[in-house]
């Protein structure tokens, strides 16, 4: 594996993005729709203000099913102010990060702005990629 391998070489740059006013059963339907198992949550400006998971969409549906609580907003239900790695950073530091943090997925980021997503599968495709 050469150190040199960079985030946003094997990043996911077709980002699906949720806004925070958006109702957990939309974000739902776009996981779903999508296929994937999160979705960055991004303000009317295109900020990064947090990320929803399939397992925050869960608890909320556990949650509002057991108390019969009306739905929720993604806002109220993401996780605010995810940890992200910059486009710049090498591979070797999100594989780290992967092992550290139970996440499977990170927001890359560069100069401020989302550009794209790092999930575990593009880790392994690296990895494969280099054997």
């Amino acid at each position: 594996m050469m150190p040199s391998q960079r985030v946003h070489e094997f990043m996911s740059t077709d980002v699906v993005v949720v806004r925070p006013e958006a109702s957990v059963l939309e974000a739902v339907a776009l996981l779903l729709e999508e296929r994937v198992t999160g979705l960055p949550v991004v303000n009317e400006a295109g900020a990064l203000v947090g990320i929803l998971t399939e397992q925050d969409c869960l608890r909320v549906a556990f949650q509002d099913g057991y108390y019969q609580g009306p739905g929720r907003t993604v806002a109220q239900a993401m996780t605010p102010d995810p940890h992200t790695l910059d486009a710049d950073a090498d591979m070797m530091t999100a594989i780290e990060l992967f092992l550290k943090r139970p996440f499977r997925r990170f927001p890359v980021m560069k100069n401020g702005a989302l550009v794209g997503i790092l999930s575990r599968r593009d880790a392994l495709r690296m990895i494969k990629e280099q054997a």
